[in-house]
């Protein structure tokens, strides 16, 4: 037995030697691959995470660049214009602008306070009319290298994104470099440049490849990095790019984890040798026979289940050590049967799919909540595998996770679909774990999978119903301000942005009654909320009021709300539906004054109808009574006395044909004899005739245009207009003063027109006669154009004044009205004269400015 013993120590002996050396040998070839595989992994995620990043620039850049909003700051650039910029996958630092084709910035997403004001002089300004990506690039505003992602804007110019490349390096190796700390390295596709590293990236963004030893090599080569560092690189190419990311482990570190190991297990070995030795001599001399009674006693406990060691003969104390060493081994086996039985009930009692695999993806474990999801029996799922459930289009993400997971990554839950037993499609909620080994060695992986076909269609139904709400508050033409129990205001929608002058961000948090409630009603507001959240009580909800707001710039205007609780769960909402008044009463008041300005004119049309009428009828009276006064006049046989009291029929009868006369002038009757007139020319004619007729009290102010106004009216009936109008404002002003009279031109808008009936938008000849005396008040001014109406006493005035004024006018083609001060005439067709002579024909209202306070 001794030689057996020895013999079989000296063959394990040169076993594990041999095993030693083999073992040392492959785990540098193991950790070799296993950091080749990791690097490869890196550089090809980091590559990928890169593509996606720059697809997603080109996209939002492209979407701004489409937008009717980007080429109109370009044609007329805002004060504050700006864009938001929340990074692109990994590029996580950056800015957008909007640039001219000058270089100038039109918008960006950087702060007013950058120094540098726009891109004057940068190369890739030629390029603005073409779609271009281009790194590595100077950024002139924050003197940082990026990649610049560029999209025309119609009309010129582009929206470009600047993605700064400093952050990159380290992003990528805080995502994908694990637990070697892999080195990741990204060039430009012509291999020269570095885009960025995750080593001192301040000092390699932008370096050049050509002087450093990392040149050459295959795409998983040993070799030197731009430091000089011999690496294990794998590389990979950026999608939609010739870029190439590089992943590195350190050769170093990796053979030293090889060699590490193979140290630590060279003792255990030795000391299984020694131990094995000891064993040998303790077997021969001392164990052979305590060893068989042990072997029975162990093959009783195996029969029985219940370990009984025999006190007797049992040998020296180490057998007896070692049969206590069994008994603790089989308690601690049956306690751990027990926790095993009791994990597996809480997993076959899971209503979540709880599946196990191995790493090669076949399927080893399945509970009753899988068979409840997907359809399929245990017996029929253990040993398939796990791909059969996964759709084609997402076998890729489920071999990167299991990947991942064999490399002890951790990953979080994602939503994912699965095929059931019956081929329909299901989403669910998928975490895959890995599955530890007694040595701590990943021996496989573990599905837990949720139904989430109910939550998501909550999800959407919620978001559509959001986005419903969303449309209505942004297209209401009204504005909807919602606040809560506190009057703070957490809703507030366009329309309200526009009526008060604030925007949503500035108004959201701040209290409504500081933003839009007038201080005089400010206190009534917040007694008013203060009641109904202690009381319940809240009059004006669901109430049509007609309030006074305030906007941002202080003005106040009439406004009509309804309140509205908002009923959900917790404190309450009310949310206010308001309506800016101004329009709707500015236009009530035209309305009102049109009216009473129709009124006025068929009123005063009426009585031109009715004076024009009597006086036709009374002119041919008074021409038969002068007619037979002539006859009596002229007769030889008169006496003197009879003579004398027929002229003085006659010089009656002749004040009743003037009289007449201005009373067919107020009924448009009398015959006119209309010409194109100089208006300056006709106020200078009469000029000194006025001075003569105001008397020396009152100073005559005459004020032409220069360019000549010409108006198509009767003479001597225009001469009548400006005789009648200084006559009257001489009597306004007994204690003299100063009469003027103005021509010019005027641009006459469409507002004017509306409110001014006859009257249509162009240019109008404008005629104004103005006093310093004393107005009419409103009561005498709506009857100033009345026949026979005066304020002057009795026989001193015939009232027909003005209404032979309105007469000349209206049947000018226009019509008059009055006010306090002036009266206004209105659409009179007119020439304007040229110095060549040549006429075009063109409308010209005649302005009289304000009757004296008697009218006559």
């Amino acid at each position: 037995m001794r030689a057996d013993l020895l013999g079989l120590v000296a063959a394990v002996a040169i076993a594990l030697t041999l095993g030693a050396v083999w073992e040392a040998a492959e785990a540098r070839r193991d950790a070799r691959e296993d950091a080749g595989d990791d690097a490869r992994f890196a550089a090809q995620f980091s590559a990928r995470e890169v593509g996606h990043g720059v697809e997603d620039a080109e996209r939002a850049v492209l979407e701004v660049a489409a937008d009717p909003a980007t080429a109109a700051a370009l044609e007329s650039p805002q004060p504050g214009c700006t864009l938001a910029f929340n990074g692109f996958g990994t590029f996580a630092r950056g800015h957008v602008d909007v640039v001219g084709a000058d270089g100038s910035v039109a918008c960006s997403s950087l702060p007013t306070g950058v120094s540098a004001p726009g891109y004057g002089g940068a190369s890739w300004l030629d390029r603005l009319d073409e779609p271009f990506t281009l790194a590595p690039a100077s950024d002139a505003r924050t003197q940082a290298d990026v990649v610049l992602v560029a999209r025309p804007v119609a009309g010129g110019g582009a929206v470009v994104a600047f993605l700064d490349l400093e952050p990159l390096g380290p992003a990528l190796q805080s995502t994908f470099g694990g637990g070697r700390n892999l080195e990741v390295l990204a060039v430009s596709n012509d291999g020269e440049t570095v885009l960025s590293r995750s080593i001192d990236p301040a000092r390699w963004v932008g370096a050049g490849l050509a002087a450093t030893p990392f040149v050459g090599g295959s795409a998983a080569s040993e070799r030197p990095d731009v430091d000089g560092r011999k690496r294990i690189y794998a590389a990979a190419t950026v999608p939609g790019t010739d870029w190439v990311v590089y992943a590195g482990a350190d050769s170093a570190e990796v053979l030293a984890v090889a060699d590490a190991h193979v140290r630590r297990d060279l003792p255990v070995a030795l000391l299984g040798l020694v131990l094995l030795l000891a064993a040998a001599l303790f077997v021969e001399r001392r164990l052979t026979g305590p060893i068989r009674r042990l072997s029975a006693d162990v093959r009783s406990a195996a029969a029985t289940g219940t370990w009984q060691s025999n006190p007797e003969g049992g040998g020296p104390g180490e057998v007896v050590a070692l049969a206590d060493g069994f008994a603790a081994l089989i308690d601690a086996f049956d306690r751990e049967h027990l926790a095993g039985s009791r994990l597996a009930a809480l997993v076959e009692s899971s209503h979540d799919a709880i599946i196990g695999m191995t790493l090669h993806g076949v399927i080893t474990s399945w509970n009753i909540g899988a068979t409840e999801m997907y359809g399929y029996r245990a017996s029929e799922m253990v040993g398939a595998p796990y791909a059969a459930l996964v759709p084609v289009d997402c076998v890729p993400d489920f071999q990167d996770a299991l990947a991942a997971v064999a490399r002890g990554t951790l990953l979080d839950p994602r939503e994912t679909v699965r095929r059931c037993e019956d081929g329909t499609l299901l989403d669910v909620a998928v975490r895959v774990s890995p599955v530890m080994g007694n040595a701590g060695q990943i021996v496989g992986a573990s599905v837990v999978a949720r139904d989430i076909t109910v939550h998501k269609r909550d999800v959407e139904a919620l978001r559509a119903s959001e986005a419903r709400k969303s449309a209505v508050l942004h297209s209401a033409l009204d504005c909807v301000i919602t606040m809560d129990h506190a009057g703070r205001i957490v809703e507030f929608n366009p329309a309200a942005e526009r009526t008060f002058g604030y925007t949503a961000a500035e108004a959201y948090g701040r209290a409504l009654a500081e933003l839009i409630i007038p201080p005089a009603f400010r206190a009534a507001h917040a007694a008013g909320l203060t009641r109904y959240l202690l009381s319940g009580e809240g009059p004006i909800l669901g109430e049509r009021l007609e309030l006074t707001a305030i906007r941002a710039d202080g003005s106040e205007f009439p406004v009509e709300l309804t309140v509205t609780r908002v009923d959900m769960t917790g404190p309450p909402l009310f949310t206010g539906y308001l309506r800016d008044l101004t329009d709707r009463i500015r236009a009530d008041e035209e309305r009102e004054s049109l009216e009473h300005r129709l009124n006025q004119s068929q009123r005063l049309e009426s009585l031109g109808q009715l004076a024009g009428g009597i006086a036709h009828d009374f002119n041919n009276l008074l021409a038969v009574i002068l007619g037979y006064a002539g006859f009596v006049a002229e007769h030889p046989g008169i006496d003197d006395e009879v003579r004398g009291d027929v002229e003085r029929i006659q010089r009656a009868g002749q004040r009743a044909v003037d009289l007449t006369h201005q009373l067919l002038i107020f009924g448009r009757r009398d015959t006119v004899e209309p010409a194109v007139l100089d208006l300056n020319a006709i106020v200078a004619d009469v000029q000194e005739l006025l001075a003569r007729s105001i008397g020396a009290d009152v100073r005559l102010v005459v004020d032409t245009a220069p360019d000549r106004p010409a108006v198509r009216i009767d003479r001597g009936q225009l001469e009548q207009v400006l005789l009648n109008l200084a006559l009257n404002a001489r009597d306004a002003m007994p204690d003299g003063g100063t009469l003027t009279i103005e021509t010019a031109v005027v641009e006459l808008d469409t507002a004017f027109a509306r409110l001014h009936g006859g009257t249509g938008p162009g240019q109008y000849a404008r005629l104004t006669v103005s006093d310093s005396g004393q107005g009419m008040p409103p009561d005498v001014a709506a009857r100033a154009f009345e026949p026979f109406f005066t304020t002057k006493p009795k026989g001193e005035g015939t009232g027909l004044g003005l209404a032979t004024v309105y007469g000349i006018v209206a049947a000018a083609g226009v019509t008059c009205r009055s006010s306090r001060r002036t009266v206004w005439a209105r659409r009179s067709p007119s020439t304007c004269r040229s110095s060549t002579s040549r006429s075009t024909t063109s409308k010209a209202p005649t302005s009289v400015p304000r009757p004296p306070a008697r009218a006559s």
